[in-house]
C-alpha cells in the first residue's frame, strides 16, 4: 500500500520547491514534508473509510427500498375496502395503554392545536404542528415512544370522527406530510423513530387517515400514504429488524396484516399477509404457553397479548382470510387466564410490569365493563394451577371476611422471554378493591435506577437472599398442593444453579387467612429477606413485636400482618426507602410510598411463618398463626386461632392433618406436575426463533465512542510525520505508510471485532 499523503503534490504557496541543477549545492537538504491539502484530503478520504466501516451497517441495518405507487393502485385503494374494515384496522391501535376516545381525544387534540401535547399523568410537551425531528426527543421515554407512534396525528383524528371540526383533520393532514417526509429522509433515526412498537403503532394510524380523505384526497396526499405505507410494510418484513422473541414481533406481524388490508392494491399486500401468518405460526409455542399464560412475566403484557391475537383475529376476518386455528386456541386460552387474574374492579395483580388501573378489552371484543364487573363478582370459588407458566390463581366468592378474596402467586421464570422480573414465588392478595400485599409495579421509565431496583427482588415480595442477583440462573419446582374444603396449600422450591434452595410454602383458610412459611438452604450467613408492601391508600400501624395493622378509609376489611420465625428473626417497618429499597408502589407514572414490612431471617436452616388475615372492619384483630413444631420443611406443626375455632395443622411428608371444630383428618398432598417436556418445547421454539432471527445489536453510543477515539487516534499519529520533515524522503513515505496502515488496521478492528463482540 502506497501511503496517501507524500505522493500528492498541489501547486500553491503550501507546495514544496522542486530542487534544479541551478540551486545552490546542500550538505543536508531538506526533504520535503506532506502539503496541507493533501494532509486534508488523506484526512478526508479516511474519514470517509471510518465512517463507512463504524456506520456504514447501522446504515444498512435501517434502509429499505421502495419502489413509486401506480396511480391504479391508489384508484383502487380509494374503493376498497369498506369504511367499515378500515375503522376495525384502524381501532386495531396497539398503543394499548392510551385508550383515549371521544371528549377525552377532543380535549387532548384542543391543546395540540394550541402547540401542546398534554397526555394523562404525563408532563406536557410542545409540538410542532408541521413536525420537527426534535419533538422525537423530548420527554420521558414514554413520550418519546408515543411522539414516534404518531400519538399527534392519532388524537388530530380521532377528536375529528367525534366532532367532524375539519381543523383537526387540516392539523393532522399538515403534521403528517412533515413526518413521512421526514421519516422517508433520515439515515439513522432520531429518539425512538425506528422502535419496533413505535413503527407497528403506525399502521393504525396510517389507516385512520385514509379512510378520511382517501375520497377527496389530491395526488400528492395520495402519493404520499402508499409511500408511506410501503416504508412501514418494508420495515416490518426486513428480517434484521424483527424481533421475534418477544411481543414486538408479534405487533409486527399485526401491522403488516393492518397494511395489506387497509391498502390490499400494494403489490406487496398479499406476501405480507403470508409473511405475517408465517412468523406468528413459529412464534405463538414460545409467546403463549399451553395453560395460556404470555410468557412475559407479567399481568400486564398478559393483556397485551390478549388483545393482539384477538386484533389479528378481526383483521383476518375482515380481509376474508380464516384464522389459523393455532392463533384462535392461543387467544381464547390467553383471554381465559386474563379472566382468572382481573377482579371485579377490572384491576389486575401487578405482576411483574404491569400499570394500577382498570383495564378494559377494546370494544371490538363485544361487551361492556358494567357487565364485565359484574360478570366477574358473580363467579364462583376456584383455585387455579397454571403450571408451564407457573401461576397460581385462588378465588374465594366468599370468605371468613365477608367479601371476595383473590389470592395469586407466579413463579414462573423464562430467562430468554421479555420483561424478566425478580418476583418470583411473589404472593399478591386482593380483596374489598385493595391490593393488601403487592409490588411495584411497573416504574416509570424516566428513573432509571429506580427501574433497575424495582426489577430486583426489591420491587415483590418473593422469598430471596440478600443481595442475590435478578439475573440468577434458577428455576422452581411446584412441589406439593392440594385443594380440601376451606384449605388450599401451594409448595414451592426456587433452586439457583450452583446455589441456594429457597422454599415457599402457602396456606389459604377460609379465604380470608393466609400462612406464608419460608425456609432456605445456603451458605453460612446467608440472610432471607421478604419485602411486605400493601397500596399506597392503606395505612399501617403497629400492633406488637413484629405484627402490624392495614387499613384504608371506607374499606369493610383490615388487615393483620405478623413475622414470627427462628432466632434471630427481624421485621421492620418501611415506607418510601431507599436504603434499603422498599416501600414503593408505583402508578399513574409515578413511584408513591406505600406502607411495608421488611422481613429478614439471618441464617439459613431456620423458618420464617407470616400471617395475613383479612377480618371485618367491625371485628377485633386476628391472632397470628405460631409454630408448634419445625423439624424441617417438611415436618412441622401450625396453630392458627384460639379456642373453640383453633385451627391446627401438621405436615409429615405428604401428608397434612388438619383438626378443627373438634375433628381431624388427614390430607395426601398431590405432586406437582412435570411439566419439564413442556418446557423444554417452549425453549426449543424460542432458540430456533433466535437462530432463524438473530438480534441485531445497534449499538448508537458505541459508534458515537468508536468515531471519536478513531478521530484521536488519527491525530496522534499523524504528528509522527512532522517529526521527520526534515529527513529523507524514503524515511517520511515509510512513515506515513505506517501511519495510514495503523489508523485503518484499528478501523478495520473497531468494525469487525470490537463493534461484533
Amino acid at each position: 500500500m502506497m501511503p496517501i499523503v507524500g505522493l500528492v503534490r498541489v501547486p500553491g504557496p503550501f507546495a514544496c520547491a522542486m530542487k534544479t541543477s541551478d540551486d545552490p549545492p546542500a550538505e543536508h537538504p531538506p526533504a520535503p514534508g506532506p502539503t496541507w491539502p493533501a494532509l486534508v484530503l488523506n484526512t478526508l478520504l479516511l474519514a470517509a473509510v471510518g465512517a463507512a466501516l463504524v456506520w456504514g451497517p447501522l446504515w444498512w441495518h435501517y434502509r429499505v427500498v421502495t419502489g413509486e405507487v401506480a396511480p391504479a393502485v391508489v384508484d383502487i385503494d380509494r374503493r376498497q375496502p369498506s369504511d367499515e374494515v378500515l375503522t376495525m384496522v384502524a381501532d386495531a391501535s396497539m398503543m394499548t395503554d392510551h385508550p383515549l376516545r371521544g371528549d377525552a381525544a377532543v380535549a387532548v387534540a384542543r391543546g395540540i392545536l394550541r402547540g401542546e401535547l398534554a397526555l394523562p399523568y404525563l408532563p406536557p410537551l410542545p409540538v410542532d404542528l408541521d413536525f420537527a425531528e426534535a419533538d422525537l426527543e423530548r420527554g420521558v421515554p414514554v413520550q418519546q415512544l408515543y411522539s414516534a407512534s404518531l400519538i399527534v396525528p392519532d388524537m388530530l383524528l380521532r377528536a375529528y370522527e367525534h366532532t367532524r371540526d375539519p381543523a383537526f383533520l387540516h392539523a393532522a393532514r399538515r403534521y403528517l406530510r412533515g413526518f413521512i417526509a421526514s421519516e422517508a429522509a433520515q439515515w439513522f433515526p432520531t429518539g425512538l423513530l425506528r422502535n419496533a412498537h413505535a413503527v407497528v403503532n403506525r399502521a393504525a394510524v396510517l389507516a385512520r387517515f385514509w379512510k378520511l380523505v382517501r375520497a377527496d384526497a389530491d395526488a400528492a396526499t395520495d402519493a404520499e400514504v402508499h409511500l408511506h405505507a410501503r416504508r412501514l410494510a418494508a420495515l416490518l418484513a426486513k428480517p434484521s429488524l424483527f424481533i421475534a422473541g418477544s411481543n414486538h414481533g408479534v405487533m409486527q406481524n399485526l401491522a403488516l396484516l393492518q397494511l395489506s388490508t387497509a391498502f390490499p392494491a400494494l403489490p406487496e399486500a398479499a406476501e405480507s399477509r403470508r409473511l405475517a401468518l408465517q412468523r406468528l405460526e413459529r412464534q405463538l409455542p414460545f409467546y403463549i404457553g399451553q395453560d395460556g399464560a404470555v410468557l412475559e412475566h407479567s399481568a400486564g403484557y398478559h393483556f397485551h397479548g390478549v388483545v393482539l391475537t384477538g386484533f389479528m383475529q378481526h383483521v383476518l376476518r375482515a380481509a376474508g382470510e380464516p384464522v389459523p386455528p393455532a392463533l384462535a386456541a392461543a387467544h381464547g386460552a390467553a383471554l381465559a387466564f386474563f379472566t382468572d387474574l382481573q377482579r371485579p374492579d377490572r384491576t389486575m395483580p401487578l405482576l411483574g410490569n404491569t400499570y394500577r388501573y382498570r383495564w378494559s378489552l377494546p370494544p371490538m371484543f363485544g361487551g361492556d365493563d358494567l357487565l364485565r364487573e359484574r360478570e366477574l363478582g358473580a363467579r364462583e370459588s376456584f383455585a387455579h394451577l397454571f403450571p408451564v407458566s407457573g401461576h397460581a390463581v385462588w378465588w374465594s366468592r366468599e370468605s371468613a371476611a365477608r367479601v371476595p378474596v383473590q389470592l395469586v402467586v407466579p413463579w414462573g421464570h423464562f430467562a430468554a422471554h421479555g420483561h424478566r422480573r425478580a418476583q418470583d414465588l411473589s404472593l399478591h392478595l386482593w380483596a374489598d378493591g385493595v391490593d393488601w400485599s403487592t409490588a411495584s409495579g411497573y416504574w416509570p421509565s424516566g428513573d432509571g435506577p429506580g427501574v433497575q431496583l424495582s426489577n430486583g427482588w426489591d420491587g415483590g415480595n418473593g422469598p430471596h437472599l440478600v443481595g442475590e442477583s435478578a439475573d440468577s440462573r434458577r428455576r422452581t419446582v411446584l412441589r406439593a398442593e392440594v385443594q380440601h374444603g376451606d384449605l388450599r396449600l401451594l409448595d414451592l422450591e426456587r433452586r439457583v444453579d450452583g446455589g441456594p434452595r429457597l422454599r415457599r410454602q402457602i396456606l389459604q383458610w377460609q379465604g380470608s387467612t393466609v400462612l406464608v412459611l419460608d425456609s432456605h438452604e445456603a451458605a453460612a450467613g446467608s440472610a432471607l429477606r421478604v419485602l411486605w408492601t400493601a397500596a399506597p391508600e392503606t395505612e399501617q400501624r403497629a400492633l406488637g413485636p413484629r405484627r402490624f395493622g392495614y387499613r384504608r378509609p371506607g374499606s369493610n376489611v383490615e388487615l393483620m400482618l405478623a413475622v414470627d420465625g427462628s432466632e434471630g428473626i427481624g421485621a421492620t417497618p418501611l415506607k418510601g426507602s431507599l436504603s434499603p429499597f422498599g416501600g414503593w408502589v408505583a402508578f399513574d407514572r409515578r413511584a408513591w410510598p406505600a406502607p411495608g414490612v421488611d422481613a429478614r431471617l439471618p441464617q439459613p436452616g431456620g423458618w420464617m411463618l407470616t400471617t395475613l388475615a383479612l377480618v371485618p372492619g367491625d371485628a377485633a384483630s386476628a391472632a397470628p398463626a405460631s409454630m408448634r413444631h419445625h423439624a424441617g420443611a417438611e415436618d412441622w406443626e401450625i396453630q392458627l386461632g384460639e379456642g373453640a375455632d383453633t385451627l391446627r395443622l401438621r405436615r409429615s411428608g405428604m401428608r397434612l392433618s388438619l383438626e378443627h371444630d373438634g375433628s381431624t383428618e388427614t390430607v395426601e398432598l398431590q405432586p406437582g406436575p412435570d411439566v419439564s417436556a413442556e418446557i423444554q418445547r417452549i425453549e426449543r421454539a424460542g432458540e430456533a426463533l433466535r437462530t432463524a432471527f438473530p438480534r441485531v445489536r445497534t449499538l448508537e453510543p458505541e459508534r458515537r465512542r468508536a468515531s471519536l477515539a478513531l478521530a484521536g487516534l488519527w491525530v496522534a499519529l499523524a504528528a509522527g510525520p512532522w517529526a521527520v520533515r526534515r529527513r529523507r524522503r524514503a524515511v517520511r513515505r515509510a512513515t506515513w505508510l505506517g501511519v495510514n496502515a495503523t489508523w485503518l488496521a484499528a478501523a478495520l478492528w473497531i468494525a469487525f471485532v470490537h463493534l461484533r463482540a
